[in-house]
């Protein structure tokens, strides 16, 4: 080991290679989650590998499933998906039944492309690309299921990013250079699954009007579908917070976007903030 050499990549990420050019991770989980890239390909890899062997299995799993997520838009991309899909199928035979839970849990991928952090849930089956100047934290999720139904609630942490070489980070972590010490916009992706297929649209906003109770915001349309409804709303009380809230369905599945930031920055990047809800794609 006193041979081995130190290695961080553009991504940040540390780790070592020895003498015959093997790659040796930590093996623990560094992050609950980070955006894989093709930047730090070699070590998003072998620390899913490590992971797995190592009993970390959901966090291991979801970095490969990552990988696979990527756009194989590079020779090295797609080998590193070929290679993740080989130790997916090798972990797959060894918890036999067991694997079904384990991807479940593994279920919500992250990765970037061009400096755009994309979030995939592949258990609700949508995915979110964020403007290339928006780092991206995980702040929680809720899982709650029964018989024919599921809910899969995420609240995610949102910065924009003053400089170029801005990475996301961790919640209650400290970055003397950029200065993040809180989020600029926080935003809530609640969806569930039903027994029947949702009539209207309108049936989720009711649903989720009834849920979330009575408010004292002023709304106005955005855009209006069949299948989806968006709104931009400020707080008639002080109006010191605004945002934009949108309802989708497809299928027996409902989904609720909801971004709240100052107003004042939402007036400043306006376009940006729309941008994420317009880019939500249901799969």
């Amino acid at each position: 080991m006193p041979d081995w050499i130190l290695f961080q990549d553009k991504d940040e990420n540390r780790y070592y290679i020895d003498n015959n050019g093997k790659i040796w991770t930590s093996g623990k989980p560094d992050f609950d989650y980070k955006p894989v890239s093709a930047n730090g390909l070699d070590y998003y890899l072998h620390q899913g590998i490590e992971l797995i062997k190592m009993h970390h299995k959901t966090e291991g799993l979801t970095l490969l499933k990552s990988i696979i997520a990527m756009p194989a838009d590079k020779g090295t991309v797609y080998d590193a998906q070929v290679k993740a899909s080989e130790e997916i199928n090798r972990l797959l035979r060894n918890e036999g039944n067991r694997f079904e839970e384990l991807n479940k849990k593994a279920s919500i991928l992250l990765f970037k492309e061009n400096k755009h952090i994309t979030l995939v849930n592949d258990e609700m089956k949508y995915t979110i690309k964020f403007p290339e100047e928006i780092s991206v934290d995980i702040a929680s999720k809720r899982i709650r299921e029964r018989i024919k139904y599921k809910y899969y609630g995420l609240l995610l942490g949102l910065k924009f990013m003053e400089t170029k070489d801005s990475s996301p980070l961790n919640r209650n972590t400290e970055n003397k250079k950029n200065k993040y010490y809180s989020y600029d916009i926080l935003m809530a992706v609640d969806s569930e699954k039903f027994p029947n297929p949702v009539k209207t649209v309108k049936d989720i906003e009711n649903h989720w009007r009834r849920r979330l109770g009575y408010d004292l915001l002023k709304r106005k349309i955005v855009n209006i579908t069949k299948d989806k409804i968006t709104y931009k709303f400020n707080d008639t009380d002080s109006d010191k917070y605004s945002g934009i809230e949108g309802f989708y369905k497809k299928g027996n599945t409902g989904y609720y976007l909801k971004l709240i930031t100052s107003s004042a920055l939402f007036k400043k990047r306006n376009k940006s903030i729309i941008e994420i809800i317009n880019n939500f794609k249901i799969n």
